[in-house]
């Protein structure tokens, strides 16, 4: 887990969502991780080939998907770098096995240094154009580069993965509805969630919450 500094005293925080939200208000760091941000734009050019870059992202499932895109973009523009992904511990698996990256990982588990980080944490957040701007549009022009492919870079789903499923789900369309979001301003009354769902239930759908 996390070890931030509480009161001066070494304090482990092994709850992801807690540890996230401590160091999105920067009132505490993680003493077992030293991140070396690094302007993408000035530094990626001056590193030698073979060089890890790490990209961090870790909340918001949206997110996460919308910084891999530039990620992918940073790949082909620096062919001779190596780019590793850190995000948060439940999207690891769904990431696994892209081309362009080299690994993935769960932030709270990597700790240690860490040398040429560029730091999408928070950044879709506080961009001043965030309510013009399209997400994928302010990471790309954080990291210098200009998007053409706004695909979402995800592998393709197995057989395997259909089958489960399937199993898990039953047989049918199946409808996903999001409980909540992020923050209050971006989440439906549970209400609404559960008007909707009985709404397309009666309509023949399977419902997952």
């Amino acid at each position: 887990g996390g070890l931030i500094l509480k009161r001066g005293q070494p304090l482990e925080v092994l709850d992801e969502g807690l540890y996230s939200y401590l160091i999105h208000q920067g009132k505490v760091r993680d003493i077992d991780k030293e991140w070396d941000s690094v302007h993408p734009e000035r530094t990626l050019p001056k590193l030698k080939p073979g060089t890890v870059v790490t990209v961090t992202r870790e909340m918001g499932l949206g997110d996460v998907l919308m910084a891999l895109v530039t990620v992918r973009a940073l790949a082909q523009k620096y062919p001779h770098l190596r780019f590793r992904y850190a995000t948060g511990r439940n999207y690891v698996p769904l990431l696994q096995g892209i081309p362009f990256l080299e690994s993935v990982g769960a932030i709270i588990d990597m700790n240690g240094k860490h040398p040429n980080v560029i730091e999408l944490r928070g950044l879709s957040e506080r961009h001043p154009e965030r309510l013009r701007m399209d997400r994928m549009d302010i990471f790309a022009l954080y990291c210098g580069i200009t998007l053409t492919d706004y695909t979402i870079p995800l592998p393709e789903v197995t057989d395997d993965e259909r089958m489960g499923a399937r199993a898990f789900l039953g047989s049918g369309c199946a409808i996903t509805v999001a409980v909540r979001g992020s923050t209050p301003l971006r989440s439906w009354t549970i209400e609404n969630v559960l008007e909707f769902a009985q709404m397309a239930a009666h309509a023949g759908w399977t419902v997952a919450l």
